[in-house]
C-alpha cells in the first residue's frame, strides 16, 4: 500500500501532462501512486498516459468513456486510491520536488491537523514565471492554520493542487459534488473544514499554470456565479456554529452573485425564495454595520 495516493484528472491536457506527471514521479518522497483519470480526452492524452504508465509502475491510469467533468473524475480517483494520504494534482500544474516530503513533515509537526496546503508560484501557458503568487490573488487568512471554517464559508483561498489530506477524514459525503463545474474545490474544502484542522506552508511548493485552457476559461460567468450561490446556500444551511458577522458576509456575497445572474429567469428559479435584495437585507439583519450590504440594498431600491 503506498503512503500517498495522488489523484490527477486530465482532459485534453496532452500539452502539459508529461511535465505534470514527471514532477510528481520526481518527488523526494517516492512512496506514492499516481492515479491519472482521463476524462474521455479527444487529444493524444490517453496514448501519452499509457506510455508513461509503462515507464513507471506507480502510475495507475483510469479511463472514463464519457466526459463528466472534473468532479466525477476526481471522485473516481478518490474511490480507487489506496494511500494513507490523498493528494490532489492538476494535469497542467507542476509540483516542486520537495512538495510531498515537506507537507508530510508539516502534518507530523501538527498532529491535530488533517490537511496541509501551501502557496504556489504562478506560471503562464509556456511555463514562464509571472512573478506572482497564488496568495497574491487569494490572500491567506491570518497564518492560514487551524480552524478555517469561518473564512472558507465566505471565500476560497486554497490552491487545490497543494492539498494533502489524511485519508481517514474523507468520507464519501465529502467527495466532490458532481453537479459543480466550478468552485467544486471550494465546496470540498468547506465540507472538510467542518470537522478538520488545516496547516499552511507559506513556502511555494507548486507552480500554478494560468492559460486559456483553464477550466475557468471554459465556463460562462453566469455558470460560475450560479455555483458560487450554491456554495453559499449550502454553507448557510450549516451556519448554526458561525458568528453573525460571518453569516452577514455570506448573505452579502450571495446577493452579489445573485445580482450577476438576475438576467436569466431560469437561473433565478434555481434559488427559490432568495433574491439579491433579500440577501442584502438578511446581511444587515445579522450585522447592521455591514456597510457594503447597506449600499447594495439602497442601490437595489433605487433600481440601479
Amino acid at each position: 500500500m503506498p503512503l500517498v495516493s495522488v489523484i490527477m484528472p486530465s482532459f485534453n491536457h496532452a500539452r502539459y501532462l508529461e511535465d505534470a506527471v514527471r514532477s510528481i514521479l520526481g518527488q523526494t518522497e517516492p512512496d506514492l501512486e499516481l492515479l491519472i483519470v482521463d476524462d474521455a480526452s479527444t487529444d493524444n492524452s490517453r496514448e501519452l498516459t499509457g506510455r508513461l504508465a509503462k515507464e513507471d509502475e506507480r502510475i495507475r491510469p483510469l479511463y472514463r468513456d464519457v466526459n463528466g467533468g472534473i468532479s466525477p473524475a476526481r471522485n473516481d480517483g478518490l474511490r480507487a486510491a489506496q494511500g494513507e494520504y490523498l493528494a490532489l494534482a492538476d494535469a497542467d500544474d507542476i509540483w516542486l520536488p520537495h512538495k510531498l516530503e515537506k507537507q508530510l513533515n508539516l502534518l507530523s509537526s501538527f498532529p491535530g491537523a488533517d490537511i496541509a496546503y501551501s502557496d504556489s508560484r504562478i506560471i503562464d501557458g509556456e511555463g514562464r514565471e509571472t512573478g506572482a503568487l497564488f496568495s497574491d490573488r487569494f490572500p491567506i487568512p491570518g497564518n492560514g492554520t487551524g480552524n478555517l471554517l469561518n473564512t472558507l464559508s465566505v471565500r476560497n483561498f486554497i490552491n487545490v493542487q497543494t492539498g494533502l489530506v489524511r485519508r481517514s477524514v474523507i468520507k464519501e459525503e465529502n467527495y466532490f459534488d458532481p453537479d459543480f463545474r466550478w468552485a467544486e474545490d471550494w465546496l470540498f474544502w468547506l465540507r472538510l473544514a467542518r470537522t478538520s484542522q488545516f496547516v499552511y506552508s507559506p513556502e511555494p511548493l507548486g507552480l500554478y499554470r494560468v492559460h486559456g485552457g483553464n477550466s475557468d476559461a471554459r465556463i460562462s460567468a453566469p455558470e460560475r456565479y450560479r455555483d458560487r450561490c450554491r456554495v453559499y446556500l449550502e454553507a448557510l444551511h450549516n451556519a448554526d456554529v458561525l458568528p453573525r458577522r460571518v453569516i452577514s458576509e455570506m448573505f452579502y456575497h450571495l446577493g452579489v452573485s445573485l445580482s450577476r445572474i438576475k438576467e436569466s429567469e431560469k437561473e433565478a428559479k434555481c434559488f427559490n425564495d432568495y433574491s439579491a435584495k433579500r440577501s442584502y437585507f438578511y446581511a444587515l439583519q445579522h450585522n447592521p454595520f455591514n456597510w457594503r450590504a447597506a449600499a447594495r440594498l439602497i442601490l437595489s431600491y433605487a433600481g440601479t
